[in-house]
């Protein structure tokens, strides 16, 4: 058992939340529940569906990569007020880190897509202030798009779009976290031969498609799950508590 103050002090110093701008979402505790922890559980969203598990399962604490509050925040009515009834009802905090994780040196979801693939990271990709929002990897040697593509899908349990643009055999790869399609402009400019990311629009593919770069677009949230589960390792090292990462796959 643990303190929840003890608790939040640790993911707020890992995180460094005080110190992290983040202009989309508030971090930190942001539903404070019962005082004690025995049972954390680890999820990329704030849903109604992840907060039912909880409360079923009778975790104390959810940490989540996308926290319900933007910073402008939102009424409680409706579709909050139902998730926020849920957590209140049982004791459960839920505490947020999303730019945060992020750009996190060890577990931010471009590092931990990288180890799993086992792939060199070559350098920052995108940067955010000082901090790399994404990093550009390479293969040990050439891949088959294709046969590349499907280890992204078993990797990030994604079903991806592979949108095959540009070369076949495939090396360097730029991979970036979440609502990241933007970012094609910067791949094309760093003459990889794949990109990575989420929430790609028809604007972007077509840079892509002029470019003759390949895109594979492997969902918002699937490319952030492998951070948040990741999550798991320093907190068992720091408490002797019930620490389990839950996926709820989203088509989009």
């Amino acid at each position: 058992m643990a303190r929840l103050a003890e608790v939040v002090g640790f993911l707020d110093g890992y995180f460094r939340i005080n110190a992290v701008r983040d202009p989309y979402l508030l971090n930190g505790l942001l539903v404070e529940g019962k005082p004690e922890v025995k049972k954390i559980l680890l999820a990329v969203d704030s849903s109604q569906e992840t907060f039912e598990y909880a409360a079923e399962e009778k975790f104390d604490i959810v940490i989540v990569h996308h926290g319900m509050f933007s910073t402008n925040s939102e009424p409680v009515t409706g579709v909050m007020k139902n998730r926020i009834k849920i957590l209140l009802d049982n004791g459960i905090s839920l505490y947020g880190a999303h730019i945060p994780l992020d750009i996190h040196p060890e577990i931010s979801n471009a590092v931990q897509f990288f180890r799993k693939m086992d792939m060199a990271i070559k350098k920052p990709f995108y940067m955010y202030g000082d901090s790399p929002l994404g990093y550009i990897g390479e293969l040990a040697k050439e891949e088959d798009l294709n046969k590349f593509a499907d280890r992204v899908n078993k990797v990030l349990n994604a079903h991806c779009k592979v949108f095959p643009l540009g070369k076949a055999k495939v090396k360097s790869i730029a991979f970036s976290s979440g609502a990241s399609g933007h970012l094609v402009n910067e791949a094309v400019k760093s003459k990889v031969d794949v990109f990575i990311g989420g929430d790609a629009r028809l604007a972007e593919y077509l840079v892509a498609k002029e470019a003759k770069l390949n895109l594979i677009d492997a969902g918002h949230h699937a490319t952030e799950t492998v951070g948040i589960s990741a999550l798991k390792e320093p907190l068992e090292k720091k408490f002797s508590l019930d620490i389990r990462f839950v996926d709820f796959p989203v088509e989009v």
